[in-house]
């Protein structure tokens, strides 16, 4: 019949006798897991606080007594140390002639980025940094002390000054005063406006 149910089918919330544990099983599986239990042991530092910041022993005496000479360990090396090994060297070793001078002298290294703006009669080259960009003012540089790269930047718009010759970078000789006009070591100082050729 349709109301009746077959001895095979089984109810949904209805479950084996097997499948129940008994009370009696459940306590002793208590008992071993309490038994397994460790007693939880607090951390203590090797090296006991005397004071606030201060322990009892050195570092070198903790070194000895955490046996760190034993492990080897090497950290990771990071972005700031790599970039501490690719630094250039500051300092070149050149050798000087004549036997008084030693054979050798320690030369500064110091290397900047400039723009190439024209080259001026004597064969030097007119550089710029420009000063506001990395502290390079207008000067003459030699070709030889000039490493030239792929870099390019677009001076077109720039108007560079005619009188921007081999004689403006000259020192001037300065006109020294007759005793009666002021004192021996009396000289004119000299004044530049480079201000107004700054690019």
């Amino acid at each position: 019949m349709a109301g009746e149910k077959k001895a095979g089918e089984k109810k949904v919330g209805e479950k084996k006798p097997a499948d129940k544990k008994p009370a009696e099983k459940k306590a002793s599986q208590k008992k071993v897991r309490e038994k397994t239990k460790k007693p939880k042991k607090h951390h203590a530092s090797r090296n006991p606080v005397l004071a606030r910041g201060i322990g009892k022993y050195s570092r070198s005496a903790m070194y000895a007594r955490k046996a760190l000479y034993k492990r080897k360990y090497t950290a990771p090396e990071t972005k700031i140390e790599k970039k501490k090994k690719e630094k250039p060297r500051a300092t070149i070793i050149k050798p000087v002639g004549g036997d008084k001078n030693g054979g050798s002298r320690v030369v500064k290294v110091r290397k900047m980025r400039v723009v190439f703006l024209k080259q001026l009669g004597t064969g030097l080259l007119l550089v710029t940094g420009p000063l506001a960009v990395n502290r390079v003012p207008l000067r003459r540089a030699h070709q030889k002390f000039v490493i030239a790269t792929s870099t390019k930047v677009d001076i077109s718009g720039v108007k560079i000054p005619k009188h921007l010759t081999d004689a403006y970078f000259k020192k001037k000789k300065l006109r020294k005063p007759k005793h009666q006009e002021g004192e021996i070591f009396d000289t004119e100082k000299e004044v530049r406006n480079m201000t107004a050729y700054s690019l």
